[in-house]
C-alpha cells in the first residue's frame, strides 16, 4: 500500500506541475495578446492622424482598379523616352543608330509614315543632316547604311517627342497611398516584432525553468505539511489519510488506474501476438 501511495503521490505531483505550467503559459498568452491589441489600437489612431483615413478605407482604395496611368508612371515613361532621345542625339555610330531603330521597331514605336517623317526631319535640319552624313565617311559603312543612319538620327527624336506629347495628354489616375508605405504601419510592425521577441524569451525561460518533478526513490519520504495540515507520509494506509486529502487524490487515483490499465492492456496484447 505504501509503495502504491508513493507512486500515486508522484503522479499527483506531475499532474500538478503540468497544470501549473499550462496555467502560466495561458497567462503569458493572454498578456501577449493584450499588448498586441494595444499596439493595434495605437496604429489605428496613428494612421488616421497621418492619412485622414482608416486602414480599412485605405485598403479599399488600394485594391480598386486604377482608371488610368498614374503621374509617377507617366513621369517614368517620359524620363525613359528622354534618355533614349539623348542617346540618339549623342550617337555618332552608324551601327548603333541602325540597332536603335531595330529595337524601337520591335517595340512597335515606328509609325507607318516613317519615310515621310524622315524626309521632313532631314529637310528641317538639312545642314546638320549633311554634316552628320559626311562625318560617317570613314566609318567603313556603305553609303546606303550611312543614309539610313542619318535619317534615323533626325527622325527618331521627332517620333519619340511626339510619343511624349501623347503621354502628357493622357488623363492620369490619382496616386494610391499604400498602407504598407505609411510611417504608422512601419511603427506598428516594429512594435509587433518587439512584442514577439520579448514573449519568445518569456516562453523559453518558462519552459527552461519548469522541469517535471523526479520520482522519490527513498524509503518513506515525508511530505512537509503546512502548519494547518496533518503530516502525511507514503507509509500511511488509505484509511489513515485525512478526508480532504482523500477527496483530492480520488480523481487522480481514478485517472492513474485508467492510464495504467491502458498500458497493461497494450502489453498483454503484444504478449499474445
Amino acid at each position: 500500500m505504501a509503495e502504491g501511495l508513493k507512486e500515486l503521490q508522484d503522479f499527483a505531483n506531475a499532474e500538478a506541475a503540468k497544470a501549473d505550467r499550462e496555467i502560466r503559459i495561458d497567462q503569458l498568452l493572454q498578456r501577449k495578446q493584450a499588448q498586441i491589441a494595444k499596439a493595434k489600437e495605437q496604429f489605428d489612431e496613428d494612421i488616421m492622424v497621418e492619412t485622414g483615413m482608416t486602414e480599412e478605407k485605405l485598403r479599399e482604395i488600394q485594391e480598386a482598379e486604377p482608371s488610368g496611368i498614374t503621374v509617377a508612371e507617366l513621369n517614368a515613361q517620359v524620363a525613359d523616352l528622354n534618355s533614349q532621345i539623348k542617346l540618339i542625339e549623342d550617337s555618332t555610330s552608324v551601327e548603333e543608330l541602325i540597332a536603335l531603330y531595330k529595337a524601337f521597331e520591335e517595340q512597335g514605336l515606328i509609325p507607318e509614315d516613317y519615310p515621310a517623317i524622315t524626309d521632313k526631319a532631314i529637310a528641317d535640319k538639312q545642314d546638320e543632316a549633311q554634316k552628320f552624313f559626311k562625318s560617317t565617311k570613314n566609318s567603313g559603312a556603305p553609303v546606303e547604311a550611312r543614309q539610313q543612319a542619318t535619317g534615323i538620327k533626325f527622325a527618331l527624336p521627332v517620333i519619340l517627342n511626339s510619343k511624349i506629347e501623347e503621354l502628357k495628354a493622357q488623363e492620369t489616375a490619382p496616386e494610391t497611398l499604400k498602407v504598407e508605405s505609411t510611417k504608422s504601419w512601419n511603427d506598428y510592425q516594429t512594435a509587433i516584432a518587439k512584442i514577439e521577441e520579448r514573449y519568445d524569451r518569456y516562453f523559453q525561460k518558462l519552459m527552461d525553468g519548469m522541469e517535471m518533478p523526479q520520482p522519490i526513490n527513498k524509503g518513506s519520504e515525508t511530505i512537509k505539511p503546512r502548519k494547518d495540515e496533518v503530516e502525511v507520509t507514503t507509509s500511511m494506509q488509505w484509511d489513515e489519510l485525512p478526508e480532504d486529502f482523500k477527496q483530492q487524490l480520488q480523481p487522480l487515483f481514478q485517472k492513474y488506474l485508467t492510464e495504467k490499465l491502458i498500458v497493461t492492456g497494450k502489453q498483454i496484447g503484444r504478449a499474445h501476438v
